[in-house]
């Protein structure tokens, strides 16, 4: 307003009839036609930042403070009454009552913003400060919503970027949202981001958005962007929130599996809704169903499954089950009414008529496993222990899942029987020493004829007394691939998400006896898929497609699948990394280079070596131009460039055992883990369970349903993952599932002339004999104490 004050002083009115005359001097024209430039300038923004394009009056309005006119723009209401077309992103009556009462422009293209209704706020808006922003706002910095929302909304907040000044000419806020793969922020949907809204500051919008109907437990990622009259921001860095879980479903009616005269085997269904945080325990309820019958707790656990004993024979009783996450527990499912027998096999027994048969017919108790020793499939019922050869009829609507596991199946057969085809002839086992385990192994590795370790290996402990015939291999395996995984070892470094890439030597450390150290442990993994055994070699991503043949192609084309590949691969061993890799590629770097400043094509080697990714790297540096190609090679050479001398010896060596990359190429990355290191994910109790075998007993009647073995199985369940794995190493020297089973199958025997002894066991044969128990008690409490208090091999 100060140039509009200087020419009130200097201006002088002469009256001439009805007409006031301002007479200026040249100057002062020149500076009333900036004035008005400015105020028109004022009058567009008000009609396209702050009204939006709806239809707008622009009156003229004078004082005796300024000769020049102030102009007010408002809203032309008869033209976008209710219903009226309009190209604003708002219509009816809404739009009208959001739009301000006025915008008033002084001559000098100052403008006051004021509310509708006489609102409290209003806003100024000064020419300097509209004329200063001559680029596009910063990106706003996202923050979770206080309160507002209600338990089905999830929101985010922000303040206007820049100072006062910059956020004064922000009208309009853009925000985005996306779902998380699963609900748990493992990963982005694949239907990308959507629209959330608009906010428009200029209208009292508050700095806040909502997703709303969002599922309990559900993630979701927002982002934003802010819009001057310049134009568009960046869009802002994307904020992750997760929705509080609520309680979970019921679960299904307890099906009755095995019935006893005094145990039942109950089986149920996780609820079809977990309330978005895991189900961690049920709780099973019994009673008898006479009055008297009271309900009790028989079962709190996390198994969906159990086996409940301790009944009454000829009684009628009543289960039901609830399921609790961390939000809270379910209601009580449907229940369940059984009558045990009277007697071993009578058949007065009731699992609980027509509804319990129809729910053991359904599709998804009933799994398909691969038994290798017939080479064929065979189908397992879970509640029941039923096993057979045919497929059941119900069990083709739930097959679809077992196509993927089927082909799967067909794949590692084929590169077995290649594998493999050589003569099976007798050869030397493997000598070793358990206090000198790694040195002794590697060098038996390296010593052994190539076309012995395709062939079944066996391994001979120095000063034990074990013989070989499959246990000790076992042991051997997972004992060497452990003490090689060791950071100690030098050869192995694990990565944030527990898997191990190769160490790089320091440059110019590299010696012969590290790339045989390596070519042993290629040598190590071929053999141990031949044999079908396992290692705990949980190799990362770069070093299972290196073993598969899928490898860099030098510096190729930078095009969006080579850099996702190539990302991809940093992003298993170093996740940071990959972060710093894509804000460069989605940073507007300069035409020079230095908005990053001075990075060049060079990477740094172990040792603080610097290396050149392609010839002349020291001199070229990194710009917008190029900065595809410069992800693309030093995400390689991250991955795959620094120890190149190490997984070369390692594929040097798989292919001198067999395993040459050609014969892995159809099998995907996590199924190459799967062969090297057995089923993931724990062992499945189901499975163990489905692949048993009883040696069966006329006299006790021992097998599948006998009292022996479904404590056996119920202690099993009980012990938990860890539990279960000691439990496989006591009995088959191994504490993890070979990907097709174990051979022979594990077995269990029945030594009826011994009561609540140590179980013994033949690792050897993959064999477990049980004692009888006076009690489910006695039997768990024995079983641990053996795989408790076992180690060592030795002749019996």
């Amino acid at each position: 307003m100060g140039a509009a004050a200087s020419l009130v002083e200097r201006a002088w009115r002469v009256r001439r009839g009805r007409d006031d005359l301002l007479v200026l001097t040249r100057a002062e024209v020149a500076e009333d036609e900036a004035c008005l430039a400015a105020q028109r300038a004022a009058i567009r923004y008000c009609r396209e930042h702050i009204y939006y394009g709806a239809p707008v009056r622009v009156s003229a309005v004078r004082s005796a403070a300024h000769h020049l006119p102030t102009a007010l723009v408002s809203l032309d209401s008869a033209r976008a009454a209710p219903g009226a077309a309009q190209d604003g992103p708002r219509g009816g009556a809404a739009a009208v009552a959001g739009y301000p009462e006025a915008c008033v422009v002084s001559p000098a293209g100052d403008i006051v913003v004021a509310r509708r209704g006489g609102a409290p706020g209003r806003r100024v808006i000064r020419a300097a400060t509209l004329a200063a922003a001559t680029d596009p706002p910063a990106p706003p910095v996202l923050r979770p919503a206080a309160g507002g929302g209600g338990g089905a909304a999830l929101g985010v907040a922000w303040a206007a970027p820049g100072g006062a000044d910059a956020a004064a000419v922000v009208d309009r806020y853009e925000v985005q949202h996306r779902g998380a793969a699963g609900g748990g922020g493992g990963g982005t949907s694949p239907v990308g981001w959507r629209a959330l809204g608009a906010v428009e500051p200029q209208r009292g919008d508050a700095h806040e958005a909502w997703a709303r109907g969002v599922a309990p437990g559900a993630t979701v990622e927002f982002r934003a962007r802010a819009r001057n009259h310049r134009g568009w921001s960046q869009w802002s860095r994307a904020v992750t929130l997760r929705a509080a879980p609520a309680p979970p479903d019921a679960p299904g009616r307890p099906a009755a599996g095995n019935l006893r005269p005094d145990a039942v085997g109950l089986f149920w269904r996780a609820p079809r809704r977990d309330g978005g945080a895991p189900v961690t325990r049920y709780v099973l309820r019994a009673r008898r169903t006479d009055p008297a019958g009271a309900w009790r707790v028989v079962y709190d656990g996390p198994r969906a499954a159990r086996l409940v004993d301790g009944l009454a024979a000829g009684t009628r009783y009543e289960f039901s089950v609830s399921a609790a996450n961390g939000a809270g527990a379910s209601g009580p499912s449907p229940p369940a009414l059984v009558r045990t027998p009277s007697a071993p096999r009578a058949a007065d027994g009731d699992a609980g008529g027509s509804a319990n048969a129809a729910l053991l017919r359904e599709g998804d108790h009933w799994r398909e496993y691969w038994d290798a020793g017939r080479e064929r499939v065979f189908y397992f019922h879970r509640a029941t222990g039923e096993r057979r050869d045919d497929a059941p009829p119900e069990f083709a609507a739930a097959a679809d899942a077992q196509e993927r596991e089927a082909r799967f199946r067909a794949r590692r057969r084929a590169l077995r029987d290649a594998i493999r085809d050589v003569p099976e002839r007798g050869a030397e086992p493997l000598r070793v020493r358990r206090d000198r385990l790694v040195a002794d192994s590697l060098a038996a590795l390296l010593r052994a004829p190539a076309s012995a370790l395709r062939r079944r290996l066996r391994v001979e402990f120095v000063g034990e007394a074990g013989v070989d015939a499959g246990g000790l291999a076992r042991d051997w395996c997972l004992a060497l691939s452990r003490a090689l995984a060791d950071p100690g070892a030098g050869l192995f470094a694990r990565t944030a998400r527990g898997e191990l890439e190769l160490v790089a030597a320091p440059a110019g450390a590299a010696d012969a006896k590290r790339a045989d150290a390596f070519r042993a442990v290629g040598r190590l993994v071929a053999a141990a898929v031949a044999a079908q055994l396992c290692l705990d070699l949980p190799l990362a991503a770069p070093v299972l497609d290196a073993l598969r043949g899928v490898g860099d192609d030098g510096e190729g084309g930078a095009d969006d699948a080579a850099l996702a590949a190539a990302l991809a691969d940093v992003d298993a061993v170093d996740a940071p990394f990959a972060r710093s890799l894509r804000w460069i590629l989605g940073a507007d770097l300069g035409a020079d280079g230095g908005a990053l400043g001075e990075r060049y094509f060079t990477a740094t080697a172990p040792g603080g070596a610097e290396v050149e990714l392609r010839a002349g790297g020291a001199r070229e540096r990194v710009h917008d131009g190029n900065k595809r190609t410069y992800a693309l090679l030093v995400a390689r050479w991250r991955a795959r460039g620094a120890c190149a001398m190490e997984l070369d010896a390692l594929l040097r060596g798989a292919a001198e055992a067999g395993l040459a990359p050609g014969a892995l190429a159809a099998f995907s990355g996590g199924e190459v883990r799967t062969l090297i290191c057995g089923r993931g994910g724990g062992v499945d109790v189901d499975e163990l369970r489905a692949h048993a075998q009883y040696t069966e007993d006329a006299r006790t009647g021992f097998g599948h349903d006998h009292v022996v073995a479904l404590w056996f199985w119920q202690a099993m369940a009980d012990l938990g993952a860890a539990g279960v794995a000691r439990v496989l190493a006591f009995a088959t020297g191994s504490d993890r599932i070979p990907v097709d089973g174990f051979r022979p199958p594990l077995t269990l025997t029945h030594d009826a002339a011994r009561t609540d002894a140590l179980p013994v066991a033949h690792t050897c044969f993959n064999q477990i004999i049980l004692s009888r128990a006076s009690s489910y008690a006695a039997a768990a409490r024995q079983l641990r104490c053996a795989v408790d208090n076992c180690a060592s091999f030795e002749l019996s």
